[in-house]
C-alpha cells in the first residue's frame, strides 16, 4: 500500500460509516458497505471501535500495515479477540469454531478498508477533474499472478461516466491490487493511436451466486468477488443531495418556531455602530437568531462573543476612505471602540478600493467592518438565504464546480440584509480563527467549498465558519472532519485569553 497523507474524501468516506456488528461478511452487503463498518465475527462494539480507530489513524496518517498490526494486536489479544474460539452464530444459533484475530485477518481488514477508502477518495478527485481528464484506464497491480478476468480488463480505456465503472472501479475483490488511472484528452488520443487499448466497454457477463446467509440468489459480474461489485465513491454526491434535501425540510419546520435571542452583546451595551438607518444592533441580533437554528452553534457563538466582544461597524463605501464623511466619523468611532483600537480611529474603518470589498477586519482589532448601502435593511432578512447559499455551494463543490464565496452565492440583493449577515459571519469567522491561535489549515482538510476559501488559510477559515454556523449539518455531510474541526476551533477561541 502506498503511504502518505490521503485526500480528505478518503477519510470522510471511512468516517461516515456507522458501526455495525456482523458475524459474516455477507451480513453487510454491497451498497451497505458504503455506509456501515463491520468486521466478520467482531460482535462486540468495543472491538469494532478499536479496529475502526486503528484504521482511521492508518488512513489519516498513511500508517503502513506493519505498524497498524503492531499497534492493534495487543489490544485485541487483551480483550480476547484473537486466535480460534467457539462462538455462537446469531443467525443460526449454532456454536462454531471461528477464526477471530490473526495476522492474516488483520492484513485483510487493513487492505480492504484502506483500499476502499482510497478508491472513494480517488473517485471524488476524478469527478472534480473530469472536464480536463475525461477518461479512465484499467491497469493491473503488482501481484505476481492475476485473475484471468482482471488481466482481460487491463487496457480498458473508457469515459469517466461509462456505466462500466459503476461495477468495475477497483478494487474488485479480496486482495485485488488493480488500479485506475485518469487520462487527459491529449493522452487518450496518443494511447488510442497505438492500437493497444480497448475503447469499447466489454459486455459484462453475470453469474448466479447463492448468499447462504440469506438463501437469496444474487447476480454478480464474472471476475468480481461477491459484494465487491460497487464503486465506493460513486453515489456520494447523490447521498449528499438527499441529506441536504431532508435537512432543508427540517429547517423549514424549525424556522416556523420562535427562537430565543442569540445574545451577541450584553443587555444595554452598544456593540453595533451603523450609518444605515435600517441596519441596527437589534436587527443583527434577530437575524443571527433566526439564521442559526442549531442550539449548539448559537450557544457557542454567544459564548465566543461574551468572551471576546467583537463590535461591528456597518459603514458605507464612501465612509471607508479619506472623504469628509469618513473624517466626520473619527471621533464617534474613537468613543465607540472605547480604547480597543491602538491607531488613529479613521484607520479602524478605512480600506483601499472600498467598492470591491464587502467587509474586513484585523488580527489585532476587536471589531469587524461590514459595508452597507443607504437603503440596506435587516428587518426583511431571509433566514434561509444563507443556508440555501451554503447548500448550493456544497452541491457545486461536490460536482467539481465552485461558487466564488458564500456571500456571492447569496446574491447582490443587499437591501434585505442577507448578504450583510453573510459578510458579518465571515468577518467574525476571521476573529474566531485569530482567537483560536490563527494556525494553518490542517493538511487533511485543505479542500475548499468556495473558490475564495482557496485564497489562503485566513479565507479558508472565514468561509467555512459561515458554513459551520449557518448549517453545520450540511457541512458535516460534505466533510465531517471539517465540521468537527470548527467545533474544536471555536472552543479554543472561547477559552484562549489572547490572540
Amino acid at each position: 500500500m502506498p503511504n502518505g497523507i490521503v485526500p480528505k474524501e478518503a477519510l470522510s468516506y471511512f468516517r461516515a460509516k456507522k458501526i455495525k456488528p456482523g458475524f459474516d461478511y455477507r451480513d453487510v452487503w454491497r451498497e451497505e458497505n458504503k455506509h456501515a463498518f463491520t468486521v466478520a465475527k467482531a460482535m462486540q462494539e468495543d472491538i469494532l471501535h478499536d479496529i475502526r480507530d486503528a484504521l482511521d489513524d492508518a488512513i489519516e496518517n498513511g500508517i503502513p500495515f506493519s505498524q497498524f498490526s503492531k499497534n492493534l494486536r495487543p489490544t485485541l489479544e487483551g480483550k480476547g479477540w484473537w486466535g480460534r474460539k467457539d462462538v455462537v452464530d446469531p443467525a443460526t444459533g449454532e456454536t462454531v469454531n471461528a477464526q477471530l484475530g490473526s495476522p492474516r485477518r488483520l492484513q485483510t481488514i487493513y487492505s480492504a478498508n484502506v483500499r476502499s477508502a482510497r478508491a472513494a477518495g480517488q473517485w471524488g478527485r476524478i469527478q472534480r477533474t473530469k472536464a480536463t481528464h475525461p477518461y479512465l484506464l484499467y491497469q493491473l497491480g503488482p501481484s505476481e499472478t492475476h485473475r484471468v478476468e482482471h488481466a482481460n480488463w487491463s487496457g480498458i480505456l473508457l469515459p469517466v461516466d461509462d456505466a462500466f465503472w459503476k461495477t468495475h472501479f477497483t478494487p474488485n475483490g479480496w486482495g485485488c491490487k488493480c488500479h485506475i488511472r485518469q487520462v487527459s484528452k491529449a493522452e487518450y488520443s496518443r494511447l488510442v493511436n497505438t492500437g493497444k487499448y480497448i475503447t469499447d466497454a466489454p459486455k459484462v457477463e453475470m453469474r448466479d451466486w447463492i448468499n447462504k446467509r440469506t438463501g437469496e440468489v444474487e447476480t454478480v459480474p464474472m471476475g468480481i468477488d461477491p459484494g465487491w461489485d460497487f464503486n465506493p465513491g460513486e453515489g456520494r454526491a447523490k447521498r449528499l443531495l438527499s441529506e441536504l434535501k431532508k435537512k432543508s425540510q427540517r429547517t423549514k419546520k424549525a424556522l416556523a418556531k420562535p427562537l430565543p435571542p442569540t445574545n451577541l452583546y450584553p443587555a444595554g451595551s452598544k456593540g453595533v455602530m451603523s450609518t444605515a438607518k435600517d441596519v441596527t444592533q437589534g436587527g443583527l441580533e434577530n437575524a443571527i437568531a433566526s439564521m442559526v437554528g442549531n442550539e449548539n452553534q448559537r450557544g457557542q457563538l454567544s459564548k465566543f462573543m461574551k468572551a471576546h466582544p467583537i463590535k461591528t461597524l456597518f459603514f458605507k463605501a464612501s465612509e471607508m476612505g479619506k472623504s469628509a464623511s469618513a473624517k466626520a466619523l473619527a471621533e464617534p468611532v474613537r468613543e465607540f471602540l472605547a480604547g480597543t483600537w491602538p491607531l488613529h480611529p479613521q484607520q479602524a474603518y478605512s480600506v483601499r478600493r472600498a467598492a470591491r470589498v464587502n467587509g474586513f477586519t484585523f488580527k489585532f482589532a476587536e471589531h469587524v467592518v461590514v459595508k452597507v448601502k443607504a437603503g440596506s435593511r435587516l428587518n426583511s432578512f431571509r433566514p434561509d438565504g444563507i443556508k440555501n447559499a451554503v447548500s448550493e455551494a456544497i452541491n457545486k463543490a461536490s460536482s467539481g464546480k465552485r461558487a466564488w464565496s458564500f456571500s456571492a452565492q447569496v446574491g447582490e440583493a443587499a437591501d434585505d440584509g442577507t448578504r450583510l449577515i453573510s459578510t458579518w459571519v465571515h468577518e467574525v469567522g476571521h476573529q474566531v480563527h485569530f482567537w483560536a491561535g490563527g494556525g494553518p489549515v490542517p493538511s487533511t482538510l485543505m479542500e475548499s467549498i468556495t473558490t475564495y476559501g482557496r485564497t489562503n488559510s485566513y479565507e479558508w477559515h472565514a468561509e467555512h465558519f459561515v458554513a459551520w454556523l449557518a448549517d453545520r449539518e450540511a457541512l458535516a455531510a460534505w466533510n465531517p472532519s471539517v465540521a468537527q474541526y470548527f467545533d474544536d476551533l471555536i472552543e479554543r477561541a472561547i477559552n484562549r485569553g489572547s490572540k
